[in-house]
């Protein structure tokens, strides 16, 4: 689910592919689409563009990610290209100088990004549903820090198949600007640019295990993740509920919370979060899971 930017509409998606929008102040069911049908929603994203919120983004277990008009209650567009589950989506306003994403409107791109269990990040026009970017951070290295791999839909056998680790979230940034955050499933997260561009890696390095005498270390899968609404701190949590604190103009691991899971789950054991949130305005993390065994 999702709210709007001036905090007046609420946005829910269902396993079987319908999106409910919602009037936070009387709790009315303003508009009912039937998005992707028998497919589950997995990520919804509001406009932002100075159009009051008049277009919603949603993308699906279907492989799609689609755009709806709230006005005319249909599809404006459809995202399609990825082989597998698209997980995450959001609307971003690039800014074609490089600058402040405030500077005027002309100087702004609308994108769509898109993130898969294909392994690869979409990053899309916003306005003709058309390819700019294939990525794929897992094929970065320090000499090569570009993880396109290809520019258009026929960028042939790059563009077809698995790429690699399954791409659960997308975070965009509004520093560093043109920036956003890309969560694989995987002990390693990029802060990367829209044109495909890794600026930093954050590494889960391993924790030692329970033991006071084992010289052992866990090095765990990120399922999910989130940044503080500065910017500052990016907060990454691993399948056995460990939360990392990392500092995001350096890339280290700046606290740890070991006990993460259990705590935001009641203390059931052995429960995967699903998904966590920064509070608006306050230090505070939550966190949800949906483990048939978590009930709240």
């Amino acid at each position: 689910m999702t709210v709007n930017s001036d905090g007046t509409m609420l946005a829910t998606g269902d396993s079987k592919g319908s999106i409910y929008i919602w009037s936070i102040a009387n709790g009315q069911c303003l508009v009912d689409l039937k998005a992707h049908v028998g497919s589950a929603i997995t990520c919804l994203d509001f406009s932002r563009d100075g159009e009051e919120s008049s277009r919603i983004l949603s993308s699906s277990q279907d492989g799609t990610c689609r755009e709806f008009g709230l006005r005319a209650k249909r599809m404006l567009k459809e995202f399609r290209g990825h082989t597998s589950f698209v997980n995450s989506c959001a609307y971003v306003l690039k800014n074609k100088s490089g600058g402040s994403s405030s500077s005027s409107d002309r100087a702004l791109e609308l994108l769509v990004v898109t993130a898969s269990a294909d392994g690869t990040v979409r990053v899309w026009c916003g306005r003709s549903a058309e390819i700019k970017y294939i990525l794929n951070p897992s094929t970065t290295t320090t000499s090569n820090p570009s993880a396109i791999v290809s520019l258009s839909s026929s960028g042939g056998g790059s563009n077809s198949g698995d790429l690699g680790t399954n791409i659960h979230t997308i975070i965009p940034l509004h520093t560093p600007s043109n920036a956003m955050i890309v969560v694989p499933r995987g002990s390693t997260i990029y802060l990367m640019t829209y044109n495909g561009i890794v600026m930093r890696k954050f590494v889960n390095e391993g924790v030692s295990k329970a033991e006071e005498s084992s010289n052992e270390y866990e090095r765990e899968d990120f399922v999910t993740a989130t940044v503080s609404p500065s910017n500052k701190w990016l907060y990454a949590v691993t399948n056995s509920g460990i939360c990392l604190c990392f500092d995001m103009s350096t890339g280290k691991v700046e606290q740890s919370i070991r006990d993460f899971a259990s705590e935001t789950t009641g203390g059931k054991p052995k429960i995967e979060v699903s998904g966590i949130a920064h509070h608006p305005l306050k230090g505070i993390l939550a966190a949800f899971s949906s483990s048939p065994a978590q009930k709240r």
